[in-house]
């Protein structure tokens, strides 16, 4: 920033040499010329948003010197205006005349209010007439008189005095209207979605939590639509990314399309996800909109190239009342509906009342996610085991190895609690690898215990989600040899559903463990009610008949034919069978007459740590 004093050193004429500063208010200075006592210069330091580094002001000048601040006024972009006491105007420099529009010889002598029409934003009335000891800053609109409209101005109204007296005042104002128009579209853009041009989700969730504070300021009823694409990825798979942005432009076009009035707040809060609020609007209003909206994205195809697409949405429907916490559970229950419509199939319309109690056991589920990654973390799964018996004399004991979670606090947790959402939510094959691990470095444990002179033959379950992991022989092979374990301890399990969903890649996971030695148990064994036929390319030594035929064996006999089925079939298969559930006596006699091999349950055993082979 230039100092004032060195900006007169550049403009002004020799003779203001002997100049000498007298400052009478922080908001006016005046510059008196010694030799010439009726040349003074008022300065205005600081006057905010000024694009020039002071406002220079002339009260009363004569000869030549009138000509060099009259230039350094004209040439500021701001404008300025010299006002008497009685109101008039007695001078506006060139850029005061483009702002105003009105001619600088015309605006000469008229009342200030006039020439000056400002709009105030803070509502509050002025009047140039208006005595002032110290300054006041503008913030508002002024008129202009050629092209009729207001312009955005900032800027300040300064008294100017003479020996404390007040000659009159200076004005200086400030054209914003650039900076106005930037701050405008910079708050659009952050405001707005770039791809869709509809809300982003940060200014979506705002206007959600205006709508939560209404509901209960005025016991108002309102509604949030979350809609997602189904199948959006396919789209993206097959054409690429430009095709699924095009999709999400569509999809917004439809839906301002649908908003006739233009009364629904819309915006999109994720990547293939789009939220609308309707205000003062019911369960019923709603449903009503959003069957509106299905109807308009289903009735077209997306097209791309020589592709055809159709479009189907999945929703979720939630009102928004009193009762309605905060912006989270609200956009939780929202996401929760709609990604029970996409477990039905997709193209739905769900809404969180009609299916609560599936929301409340979603929920759980999802607090899972915490819960295992904590336990992932603090390393808290806890192995159990539990024997498979033989009436027969063997050289090796078999074992079932039983994951738990042990959460610290003395609770031990099941696995019929944890595993289900740790398969919905993908965690299933890090937990897989952790068991197997701990599996294995336990078995080393065994074998480098010189009081321990059994031999032990491991049988560890691998969950269904874990077998496409193409990963995981590998990362078994790996651990084989880490530990130097021989393979040929360990039996993996794997359900019959899961071979089912997944033959061919689960054909090839079993075949890749069995060259190293291990062996495999097909689990759960006629749950799926195959017809058996793709046991016959399936290299699998053990058949683990389903516990529900077996608790069912001694009272139903369609659950005993079953059993006898299936040991019939692995045993023409040179299979080995198992029976688990085996709770009492009169269970395990009906086994052991049709000729069940092995079994696994209460009658024998229950889970033990697995430390207690150790002990």
């Amino acid at each position: 920033m230039i100092h004032f004093m060195d900006l007169f050193k550049i403009y002004l004429s020799p003779e203001f040499n002997s100049n000498i500063l007298n400052i009478s208010e922080d908001s006016a200075f005046e510059i008196t010329n010694n030799k010439d006592k009726n040349i003074d210069l008022a300065i205005i330091p600081d006057i905010e948003n000024s694009q020039s580094d002071c406002g220079i002001i002339s009260i009363k000048n004569s000869d030549n010197n009138s000509v060099w601040i009259e230039g350094i006024l004209n040439s500021t972009k701001d404008a300025v205006f010299g006002i008497d006491n009685s109101g008039k105007i007695t001078f506006i420099n060139t850029a005061a005349h483009h702002l105003i529009g009105i001619e600088i010889a015309t605006a000469k002598g008229m009342d200030a209010d006039r020439v000056i029409q400002l709009n105030l934003s803070n509502k509050k009335s002025i009047s140039f007439l208006d005595k002032l000891e110290l300054g006041v800053k503008i913030d508002g609109e002024v008129y202009n008189q050629i092209n009729k409209s207001f312009i955005h101005v900032t800027g300040k109204i300064t008294p100017i005095k003479d020996k404390n007296k007040v000659l009159g005042k200076v004005v200086l104002l400030t054209d914003i209207r650039e900076f106005k128009s930037l701050f405008t579209k910079m708050s659009y853009q952050s405001a707005h979605d770039n791809l869709t041009g509809i809300l982003n989700r940060q200014s979506f969730i705002e206007q959600a939590e205006r709508l939560i504070n209404m509901s209960k300021y005025n016991n108002e009823t309102n509604g949030l639509i979350i809609l997602s694409l189904d199948k959006f990825r396919v789209v993206n798979d097959t054409c690429g990314h430009m095709a699924g942005d095009e999709l999400l432009r569509k999809v917004a076009y439809l839906l301002n399309e649908a908003d006739e009035n233009n009364s629904i707040i819309k915006g999109r809060i994720g990547g293939d996800e789009f939220g609308l609020l309707l205000k003062n609007a019911t369960v019923i209003e709603t449903k009503h909109f959003t069957k509106k909206i299905k109807r308009a994205i289903t009735s077209q195809d997306f097209i791309w190239g020589d592709k055809e697409f159709p479009i189907s949405c999945s929703f979720g429907i939630v009102t928004i009342d009193k009762d309605t916490k905060d912006h989270y559970s609200l956009f939780a229950a929202a996401d929760d509906a709609c990604g029970i419509a996409k477990e039905r199939g997709g193209g739905k319309i769900e809404i969180y009342s009609d299916i609560a109690a599936e929301y409340n056991k979603r929920r759980g589920e999802m607090l899972w996610i915490h819960k295992l990654k904590d336990a992932i973390n603090n390393k808290q799964f806890k192995l159990y085991y539990q024997e498979i018996k033989s009436l027969k004399k063997e050289d090796v004991i078999k074992i079932e190895i039983l994951v738990r979670i042990d959460d610290g606090n003395g609770n031990i947790v099941s696995p019929l609690d944890f595993i289900p959402p740790a398969e919905i939510y993908g965690i299933m094959p890090k937990i897989d690898k952790i068991v197997i691990e701990q599996s294995i470095l336990t078995c080393k444990k065994i074998l480098d215990n010189k009081k321990i002179k059994d031999k032990f033959l491991f049988s560890v379950n691998i969950s269904g989600t874990s077998i496409p992991d193409k990963s995981l022989p590998g990362f078994i092979t790996s651990m084989f040899q880490k530990y130097k374990v021989p393979p040929t301890l360990f039996c993996f399990e794997i359900t019959e559903t899961s071979v089912i969903k997944n033959l061919s890649i689960a054909s090839d996971f079993i075949k890749s463990l069995k060259m190293i030695g291990c062996t495999f148990s097909l689990d759960d064994f006629g749950s799926g009610f195959s017809n058996f036929t793709y046991l016959r390319n399936l290299d699998v030594d053990y058949l683990k008949i389903d516990g529900s035929f077996i608790k069912d064996i001694v009272k139903d006999p369609i659950s005993r034919a079953m059993v006898e089925s299936i040991n019939s079939i692995g045993h023409t298969m040179k299979m080995k069978t198992i029976a688990e559930f085996v709770e009492n006596n009169e269970v395990l006699d009906e086994l052991i007459e049709i000729g069940v091999d092995y079994f696994q349950g209460f009658v024998f055993s229950k889970p033990t740590p697995i430390e207690n082979i150790l002990l």
